[in-house]
């Protein structure tokens, strides 16, 4: 499942990029993820999809911020760098915290 996790990882920052959003928050919603954008003050649902493949995800982008690890009721912060094109840095503050099927992760697009 490793290539279709970062593949998914890389297409979600790329939209919020995209859309010119300010945030990106991935969080539980019952049984399912749920991917919002925030653009222009106004909270847009991306998509969503299940907790197993999501959790995949926030493990692939606390990869990509070197994150450390946290116990069960810390969080963890950093950031993630992506070089898009020949010379365009896109750098994010990324929030992750909780655990298994509770684990969520806020992304702030830092404008350069």
């Amino acid at each position: 499942m490793g290539e279709p996790i970062v593949k998914l990882a890389n297409a979600i920052l790329l939209s919020g990029i995209k859309q010119g959003a300010e945030a990106i928050r991935i969080r539980p919603d019952g049984v399912e993820v749920v991917v919002e954008l925030l653009v222009d003050g106004e909270t847009r649902e991306e998509l969503r999809g299940p907790v197993a493949v999501f959790g995949g995800v926030i493990r692939r982008l606390s990869v990509m911020a070197n994150l450390p690890l946290y116990g069960k009721d810390q969080y963890a912060t950093g950031f993630i760098e992506l070089v898009i094109g020949d010379a365009t840095n896109v750098r994010f503050a990324i929030r992750v915290e909780g655990h298994g099927a509770e684990i969520t992760a806020q992304l702030h697009l830092l404008r350069q």
